[in-house]
């Protein structure tokens, strides 16, 4: 609760997946307080986790109040095969600066299989020889109010994506700026492999 908040979003997930006994049909929203969470996130379906918060009041403000997951390895947020098209709604990912620290492929979001909702964040791949802000391994997750970009500080880099998607993924990506990074290749938006068909909408 508000009064003795976890230290990890990765622990508050579990617990609240508990409570709910494993019942996704039962939603949750996990509110995040300001502050920079070192750690993999492995989301669950209908569990949503909104950052932004301040500690003691826990009032928002998503700019003032910035809340930053970070990536131990080379992934900040995964989503895996659980979250289907039917949790999309129900599993957001919302109010966070997102960061990869991989030294050879770092991933902001990794959606393999998974479709969450993907909202007001800052998200920024990692910047070894392959960054990507959002990697996307058939699926289909909505993206929407993001700033979104691959690496940022090597000059060295083979490639860096703003979203790449592979293996049949068709993304919704609305009202996001997307920028691929400063590798040799760079690209805003990259899809690879027949059967990718993202809806691409009024992004910068």
């Amino acid at each position: 609760g508000k009064d003795a908040p976890y230290k990890k979003i990765t622990a508050a997930i579990a617990a609240a997946d508990a409570l709910r006994n494993n019942q996704t049909n039962v939603t949750i929203d996990i509110l995040v307080a300001q502050d920079t969470y070192i750690e993999e996130i492995n989301l669950s379906p209908g569990i949503s986790i909104r950052g932004g918060y301040e500690p003691t009041n826990w009032t928002r403000n998503i700019a003032s109040y910035t809340t930053t997951i970070q990536g131990e390895t080379d992934t900040a947020i995964r989503a895996g095969s659980l979250i289907t098209s039917t949790m999309t709604a129900s599993t957001v990912v919302e109010g966070f600066t997102i960061k990869s620290t991989g030294a050879t492929n770092g991933f902001g979001i990794y959606c393999n299989s998974g479709n969450p909702t993907i909202s007001q964040n800052i998200i920024i791949g990692g910047d070894g020889s392959f960054g990507t802000g959002i990697q996307n391994n058939a699926s289909s997750p909505v993206i929407t109010g993001n700033t979104i970009t691959g690496g940022v500080t090597s000059t060295t880099a083979t490639a860096y994506y703003g979203i790449y998607n592979q293996n049949a993924s068709s993304p919704t990506i609305r009202n996001n700026l997307i920028l691929g990074g400063n590798a040799t290749d760079s690209t805003g938006i990259y899809s690879n492999h027949s059967g990718s068909n993202p809806i691409i909408e009024n992004n910068t």
